[in-house]
């Protein structure tokens, strides 16, 4: 299918193969430059296909529908298996990042190419989750009360065909997600029900304040995703930077949840540069080594900064903390552009 990429999206792309570059002819760094990279050319470029998709799904590019509906169904290259949220060939990560862009923008446009998916496609629990979003956000695009509330919940169950039963006995009976790397194909009760929390933010911040209490049947509170998005709507939108990194400083351990949050931190763009950078200085002065709370924040500045050449993660690669450099300069291994593919 061929398509017109915009400027936005030529000028990332270019960026980030210019950084790939310089980093890759770079034969002996100096500690304030870029060790080589991992990565092969046609990774990076699936890597890049779900940073652009992410960016259309949160309205902070223009949205391309020809490109999420290619992306969604073409298989990428093959690749090993890589977490990014949850574990899964990069193919299904950038399958989940189209078909989450999509739920987003619920464009009736995109039916039809669904639909003639639906079959093949309705085990992905990203599909289901989202092609019934899709249509519960165009019936009830911003519910006002509680009663437009409940419709959307009741159209978007229908669609999934989904229970309430359903997914309350599952949050029940099954050891959600704390510790679970999931795979493709995922779970569709738990993406369900992330979908579900997080149309319930949007409509707490059209003033339906007892969006969240409306889901009360489940208890989705036992999935880490669930209730970081929960957590991050009830908090006001000036506070969410400080709120984001207090959760990842009582950190001890790294979980695969903590990839949603990283994101949730590094999705606040530029503005939590200063806090995170001032995070790292009160790290220094904890006697132990903060592995978990120092790799995180500096996990959210390779995605800020990625199309910039991430400067200060290559600033702190020169630190007088030995600890700090070295995970400065792991973290500079990688084209990590990005934390969790669903978020």
């Amino acid at each position: 299918m061929k398509t017109q990429q915009t400027t936005l999206g030529k000028w990332f792309a270019l960026t980030v193969l210019g950084t790939l570059l310089a980093c890759a002819c770079s034969q002996q760094p100096s500690p304030s430059e870029a060790p080589a990279m991992v990565g092969d050319a046609r990774e990076i470029k699936t890597r890049l296909q779900i940073v652009q998709a992410r960016q259309m799904g949160l309205r902070k590019a223009p949205p391309q529908i020809d490109l999420l509906l290619e992306w969604f169904c073409t298989p990428a290259s093959p690749s090993y298996k890589m977490g990014f949220g949850f574990v899964a060939p990069l193919s299904y990560h950038r399958h989940a990042a189209a078909m989450t862009a999509l739920g987003r923008l619920a464009d009736a446009s995109t039916l039809p190419a669904l639909e003639a998916q639906k079959s093949r496609l309705w085990r992905s629990a990203h599909f289901r989750a989202n092609y019934a979003r899709i249509h519960a956000e165009l019936l009830y695009p911003a519910p006002r009360n509680a009663q437009q509330w409940r419709e959307k919940i009741d159209a978007y169950l229908q669609v999934a065909e989904l229970t309430q039963e359903q997914l309350a006995e599952y949050f029940r009976s099954q050891r959600v997600p704390e510790i679970v790397n999931y795979g493709d194909p995922q779970p569709v009760e738990i993406i369900a029900v992330r979908v579900l929390v997080e149309m319930a933010g949007e409509a707490y911040a059209n003033g339906v304040r007892e969006a969240f209490e409306m889901l009360k049947w489940v208890n989705y509170e036992r999935d880490p995703v669930s209730a970081l998005r929960a957590g991050f709507a009830k908090t006001p939108a000036s506070q969410r930077v400080a709120w984001l990194i207090s959760q990842i400083m009582s950190r001890e351990v790294v979980r695969t949840s903590d990839d949603y949050l990283v994101q949730a931190l590094a999705d606040c763009g530029s503005e939590a540069v200063p806090a995170i950078l001032e995070a790292v200085v009160r790290l220094k002065q904890r006697e132990e080594d903060p592995y978990a709370p120092v790799n995180m924040l500096l996990e959210a500045l390779s995605v800020i900064e990625y199309a910039e050449g991430r400067p200060s993660l290559k600033r702190l690669a020169a630190d007088s903390n030995a600890f700090i450099a070295g995970t400065a300069w792991d973290v500079l291994r990688y084209a990590l552009m990005f934390r969790a593919s669903d978020w």
